[in-house]
């Protein structure tokens, strides 16, 4: 079965992405473990557009010269930031295969909408189109679709092909597609909106569990 922190690793190790904090015993772990430190609380307050190397560089006290002996540029450094941010949830991932098939999807969407309303990184990106539509950009479509390609395959090997055997495989890509869709949708969506709609969190995603559910047992049945 497919690790989602070893996907998580697997990205880091390709070109133009970011990386992981070394091992708390590395010579880098401490400078570069501050730099993140410093990095995200400046691109969460400034957006990725406005915050320049120099600012984080003069925030963790150390040389502009000094930081990009670790961090090669400002992408590589936000995407270093982002990879640290998404290694919890990455690892609860691993956790839901070992769950029973009926628990799996339902957790899935429940670590992934609290991931989305406490991850100040990603929640701060999201409501930032000008800064996302710039980090696409550097980042190149094909890494985009590459990334996304390897995040459909770990949600159908994961969550649903073996709760859902009687689907094809064509069939549990486009469910796997649809819940990436959805909970990148509800990424979006500043928690006033539940808040105002006096919807529960929880009440959510029983309704959009049991919308999948009857959805994935109607594709069964055509």
């Amino acid at each position: 079965m497919v690790k989602a922190l070893d996907l998580l690793k697997q990205e880091a190790g390709l070109p133009g992405r970011g990386k992981l904090l070394p091992n708390r015993d590395d010579s880098n772990f401490k400078i570069q473990n501050r730099i993140l430190e410093v990095a995200t609380k400046q691109f969460v307050q400034f957006g990725y557009r406005k915050t320049s190397i120099s600012d984080i560089a003069d925030h963790a006290g150390i040389g502009k010269g000094s930081l990009y002996l670790h961090y090669e540029s400002k992408k590589e450094l936000f995407l270093s930031c982002q990879l640290e941010e998404q290694r919890d949830i990455y690892e609860q991932f691993d956790k839901i295969s070992d769950m029973p098939e009926r628990d799996r999807l339902r957790t899935y969407l429940e670590c992934v909408l609290t991931f989305a309303t406490s991850a100040p990184l990603s929640k701060a990106l999201l409501t930032r189109p000008k800064d996302y539509a710039a980090l696409i950009n550097e980042m190149g479509a094909s890494n985009i679709k590459n990334l996304s390609a390897a995040g459909t395959d770990l949600i159908v090997k994961n969550i649903i092909s073996s709760a859902n055997k009687e689907l094809s495989l064509e069939d549990q890509k486009s469910l796997a597609v649809t819940i990436s869709i959805l909970t990148s949708a509800i990424g979006h969506l500043p928690e006033i909106i539940f808040e105002m709609s006096e919807v529960q969190v929880n009440d959510f995603v029983n309704t959009l569990v049991s919308l999948l559910d009857h959805g994935t047992r109607t594709i069964k049945h055509t």
